[in-house]
């Protein structure tokens, strides 16, 4: 069953995209980068928070001035209050409740989990602002044509 997990597809992207995170964060601070915009589509918004979260964990000014997540492969359950010392700004999700990539193939490679972006993000923290975009974003890959960013 383990092996199984480890070599389905959905879960070796998502553990990709986490370490990818990681090395972003890691990137931006070997080249000293300030007031850095995020963008992240579908997994990439999962790298995105991923490297927002990595760089909370250190003891410095934020260096994220803003982060765009659209149609974001990311659980509703993660705590983005942990990412609130990474940016200075705000953290827009774009989300859209008619994604059914999001809706039906995430919540069923996720056990039942939800993502932001197709739910958007309950108990948010001041500074992330969910965008429903449900009126231009009829399926997943409409958030790269048809949404323009804040």
């Amino acid at each position: 069953s383990a092996v199984g997990l480890a070599k389905n597809p959905w879960h070796v992207a998502r553990t990709r995209a986490s370490m990818t995170g990681a090395v972003l964060a890691d990137a931006i601070v070997r080249a000293d980068l300030r007031d850095v915009v995020l963008v992240g589509f579908s997994l990439g918004g999962r790298v995105m928070a991923e490297a927002a979260e990595a760089l909370a964990t250190r003891d410095e000014e934020p260096r994220i001035l803003e982060m765009h997540l659209l149609g974001a492969a990311v659980g509703t359950r993660r705590d983005f209050h942990a990412m609130e010392s990474a940016v200075s700004g705000t953290i827009y999700n774009y989300f859209s409740t008619n994604d059914k990539v999001l809706g039906y193939l995430y919540t069923a490679a996720e056990a039942g989990s939800k993502a932001i972006g197709q739910k958007g993000i309950d108990k948010a923290p001041k500074n992330v602002k969910n965008v429903n975009v449900s009126r231009q974003v009829k399926a997943h890959d409409d958030h790269l044509r048809l949404v323009d960013l804040k």
